[in-house]
């Protein structure tokens, strides 16, 4: 995901889509942005949702930013259990790879929760 400037205002339409793809990211078809607003605009008009903005920019951030360190403690959980089972069949050169893996979700762990 690309970081925005702190100045620039991002619609709840275009964070919500932003979340989606992030979440299809590992996914073989990997929609662009554009794709995913149009997606999110007729799952909206099929079911008449309208999204309304009530929370303070606050709430906001600490949502998304929430939502990134769920991510990366997913990240963590899946590289671990990768290793693990790498290391359970002896495929010591995957077994780097995930602990590679796992090390980078650690490392981008601790500098979400500004300990880095």
């Amino acid at each position: 995901m690309c970081e925005k400037p702190e100045t620039e205002t991002v619609t709840p339409r275009v964070a919500f889509a932003t979340i989606l793809q992030s979440l299809v990211a590992d996914s073989p078809n990997k929609p662009t942005l554009p794709v995913m607003l149009y997606m999110l605009d007729q799952a909206m008009d099929h079911t008449g949702l309208r999204l309304e903005r009530d929370a303070t920019p606050t709430d906001y951030e600490d949502d998304v930013a929430e939502a990134r360190r769920g991510l990366s403690r997913k990240a963590y959980d899946v590289a671990s259990l990768l290793a693990d089972g790498a290391a359970g069949d002896g495929d010591w050169e995957l077994f780097d790879l995930a602990d590679e893996a796992r090390s980078a979700a650690v490392a981008l762990l601790r500098a979400l929760d500004g300990d880095a």
